[in-house]
């Protein structure tokens, strides 16, 4: 999911995705120039099944 769906999925503010990301809690990736954020990375960092 891009970045502003993890944060309606989340709940959070942009920046606290960015500060999970640069305190290598939640990786972002680039695909075709893309950010993108795994569901299941953001499952496994809230600790929640699925």
């Amino acid at each position: 999911m891009t970045i502003n769906e993890a944060c309606v999925y989340m709940r959070v503010s942009r920046s606290t995705i960015y500060n999970l990301a640069k305190d290598n809690k939640l990786p972002i990736r680039k695909v075709a120039g893309r950010s993108l954020i795994l569901r299941s990375d953001i499952h496994s960092l809230l600790g929640v099944g699925g």
